[in-house]
């Protein structure tokens, strides 16, 4: 039975990476159903985890009552389409708690297995959005999901991802699975070949100017800065981190030396420039605006919005079409997670599942530390800065970024399932 579990919970982990290949390429006319697929595994992963209490702690027995409420609530009085109800509910009672089942299910073979496949999958898929950056919009490669004509957004690749920021996302996952095993390679010698953490190292720094991403080069330097304050805590990584800090810097002035990065990086350069007209005067002001500023807007138009919210799902691009709207923008600025939560869910519930989101950040953080400080492993600190933006401000909304949300938070677990041998989560 458990070996089952493992293949449903494999082929849940691999939809949620490569599902958009078909929506692209594959079977673009079945764009819309495509992202639904992996929906049955989930559903089953869940009815397990119930069968077996996996899921009685705090967290998944909050989500899934404020997932309950916002369902009832949208039937009651927001946009009364059950449909559209089920699939905005289910972000929180299914898609979010099914980490939790699949952490009981995986163990520390699984982990490395993952984080191998990921990052072996990493070189194809950087190697696509460097392709993808200098050919036109209108190159095959280029092909937006299902009607889309393109992907190719101001000069930003998505790969095999339905838009620029799932890529972004997922290198952001990379980065944490090859800086740990780059710091673990005397323990984990036999896990992942040396040559594929070097191509994955290169192809990384490469991918930094050519994604024309702030969000890319944010997520590196938080990412970095993290893992260089978690590694100083364990005295036999020190050595490691130093090395990495001193070879860093010569490898990236090798790299942007090459004349090949030489475009990549002005258009990297004036994106920054742009985006410093619009949204501030520098960078800091840019990034604060962007990212603080911006998700509190949505609490200062609690006035414009009902009570109870104007019904779950509503947000989501799946939604707002099956409502006769155009996308995610159709009703309210759903880009903004913030924004979107409180207006499908009204400001009192929506407030709740920001604070839970808040809440369980603090936590993974908590047992990140902990981690590191009682058991010297640095696994979960490697994945506290991704899954810390998929928690608090990444667009849950989107199949991909829920996707990666739920999938470094089952790494997490069964992380910390394994080092502390807990039976339940």
């Amino acid at each position: 039975m458990h070996s089952k579990l493992k293949i449903i919970v494999y082929i849940y982990i691999f939809l949620i990476i490569f599902e958009n290949i078909f929506r692209k390429w594959g079977l673009s006319s079945f764009s819309s159903i495509i992202p639904l697929i992996k929906e049955p595994f989930a559903f089953y992963l869940i009815y397990i985890g119930i069968f077996h209490k996996w899921l009685n702690n705090f967290f998944c027995l909050s989500i899934m009552s404020l997932g309950v409420i916002t369902f009832i609530l949208t039937l009651l009085f927001g946009h009364q389409n059950i449909i559209v109800a089920m699939y905005g509910a289910k972000i929180w009672i299914i898609n979010i708690p099914v980490a939790f089942s699949i952490a009981h299910i995986l163990d520390k073979n699984d982990l490395r297995l993952i984080s191998k496949y990921i990052l072996y999958a990493a070189i194809p898929i950087i190697i696509l959005a460097l392709l993808q950056s200098q050919l036109p919009p209108e190159s095959i490669l280029n092909k937006g999901v299902g009607d889309s004509e393109t992907s190719l957004f101001e000069g930003r690749a998505s790969s095999i991802f339905s838009y620029a920021g799932g890529y972004v996302y997922y290198l952001s996952i990379v980065l944490s699975i090859l800086l740990y095993y780059l710091l673990n390679y005397n323990k984990q010698r036999n896990s992942i070949n040396r040559l594929i953490l070097y191509v994955c190292i290169i192809l990384y720094i490469i991918s930094i100017p050519f994604s024309v991403s702030r969000t890319h080069l944010y997520l590196t330097i938080f990412s970095l800065v993290s893992i260089i304050i978690g590694s100083y805590q364990i005295k036999e990584y020190r050595s490691q981190i130093n090395k990495f800090i001193l070879i860093t810097p010569i490898l990236l002035l090798i790299i942007y030396s090459l004349n090949f990065t030489s475009s990549a990086q002005e258009k990297f350069s004036n994106r920054f420039e742009v985006a410093n007209n619009i949204e501030g005067k520098n960078n800091f002001d840019a990034f604060y605006n962007r990212t603080i500023k911006y998700r509190f807007q949505a609490i200062g138009n609690i006035n414009a919005i009902p009570v109870a919210g104007y019904g779950t799902g509503m947000g989501t691009n799946v939604g707002s079409k099956l409502l006769g709207g155009k996308d995610m923008f159709s009703f309210f600025n759903a880009e903004n997670e913030w924004s979107r939560v409180i207006n499908e869910s009204g400001f009192y519930v929506g407030i709740l599942i920001i604070m839970w989101r808040i809440i369980s950040t603090i936590f993974i953080i908590r047992i990140g530390w902990k981690a590191l400080s009682q058991k010297k492993d640095l696994f979960i600190w490697c994945f506290i800065v991704p899954t810390s933006i998929f928690l608090i401000s990444s667009q849950l909304g989107n199949p991909t970024s829920l996707g990666f949300l739920t999938l470094t938070t089952s790494l997490i677990l069964t992380r910390y399932k394994v080092l502390y041998q807990r039976s339940n989560l």
